[in-house]
């Protein structure tokens, strides 16, 4: 429980201070560059891998 309330405490910090905004930003201009995408496509190929969920295991 202290882990969970840490990080949900320090997620609220940094996106108060645009450090959450900037990352997502420069990140996304650097998908684009290199794979030849816009950068809301580049964010979400990102969260597509690190955050997919396999639904059926069949």
């Amino acid at each position: 429980m202290p882990q969970a309330l840490l990080l949900i405490v320090s997620l609220s910090v940094l996106t108060y201070l645009g450090v959450i905004k900037f990352i997502v930003e420069t990140l996304g201009r650097a998908l684009a560059s290199c794979l030849g995408v816009s950068p809301v496509e580049g964010i979400n190929a990102i969260g597509n891998i690190f955050l997919h969920v396999v639904s059926n295991f069949d």
